[in-house]
């Protein structure tokens, strides 16, 4: 069976893997680097070895968009919602989408993609 090396960062709610690899010197590689880098974000990297890709996690991710550009401001992993949702504040005139994803870069093409389209249902009284 293929392994699969997830490099995670952080620790409780500010976790997320970083990297995932089906090459463990590659994995090992990744982490000796980001172990180099000046954060108290990598303090804590460290190899997660799954046995099968179903094991590897999915996170929830708040990803928060301007709601008139539909830039994106920030996407983190958060446990703030259990579940994906998407809420919209107009008096502030942003977005926050809450994706499950197996890592923030995921998340991100995620939510963008869903962003797009909820505008879209909004403007034109579907949702």
């Amino acid at each position: 069976m293929t392994k699969i090396y997830a490099v995670w960062k952080g620790e409780y709610s500010d976790r997320d893997i970083v990297f995932v690899t089906l090459d463990e010197n590659l994995a090992k590689e990744y982490l000796d680097n980001v172990k180099d880098i000046d954060s108290y974000e990598y303090d804590n990297a460290r190899i997660v070895v799954y046995e099968d890709a179903k094991e590897v996690p999915r996170l929830m991710f708040e990803c928060e968009f301007k709601y008139d550009t539909l830039e994106l401001l920030d996407c983190y992993h958060s446990d703030f919602s259990e579940k994906e949702v998407i809420f919209y504040y107009p008096g502030r005139a942003f977005i926050d989408i809450y994706v499950l994803a197996k890592n923030k870069e995921l998340a991100i093409k995620i939510a963008s993609e869903r962003v797009v389209q909820y505008k879209y249902d909004l403007e034109h009284k579907h949702v």
